[in-house]
């Protein structure tokens, strides 16, 4: 519940949804099998809304799932510390909600920007940038992913081949400014 409105906000409401399909101990033995399959078949896999532990620290259960899949970025201490902060104010509960990288191979350069945006460097500057975009604003949508690769570019250099994934927060459709930006 979001005590500044005194209810759960519509986005988090999930109303289509059934009670026993939003039970978390189901949820998390089905998301358990699902991460563990995904993470066998992949090099990379980039989280969205990651439920950080009591002590901001990417949940037991997750890093099973991932296998031989290693963290590779994750948000710093000091921005899980305030994201918790915010959701201890916002909705009474102290958990970091982030994202997160895993990846088969080391890191050679990393950036974690906030609790939305991070990127990594792997394998002769192949980046991935892995982004949760503002829900309302489109202009600070386009700004996050102009800051991330600009940044990206400047310190791994120009030519450098960018994946970009992550939660839009938007439809990416012809008439739409990020779907003009991707298919250009």
């Amino acid at each position: 519940i979001d005590k500044r409105l005194g209810t759960v906000q519509p986005f988090a409401a999930f109303e289509w949804c059934e009670d026993s399909v939003l039970d978390w101990k189901r949820r998390k033995e089905l998301l358990k099998k699902r991460i563990s399959k995904l993470c066998e078949q992949s090099d990379i896999v980039c989280f969205q809304e990651v439920e950080y532990n009591e002590k901001l620290e990417v949940p037991q259960w997750l890093i099973e799932a991932c296998g031989e899949l290693k963290v590779a970025v994750v948000p710093s201490a000091r921005d899980l510390d305030r994201n918790a902060d915010r959701n201890e104010r916002v909705l009474g509960v102290r958990h970091a909600v982030a994202n997160l990288i895993v990846s088969r191979f080391e890191p050679i350069w990393y950036k974690a920007a906030a609790t939305t945006q991070l990127s990594v460097a792997i394998e002769n500057d192949f980046i991935i940038i892995n982004v949760h975009l503002d829900a309302t604003v489109e202009c600070k949508r386009l700004n996050t992913i102009f800051r991330a690769v600009a940044e990206a570019r400047w310190h791994r250099g120009p030519t450098s081949r960018i994946v970009i994934c992550g939660d839009w927060n938007a439809e990416l459709g012809p008439a739409s400014v990020l779907g003009t930006l991707f298919s250009n």
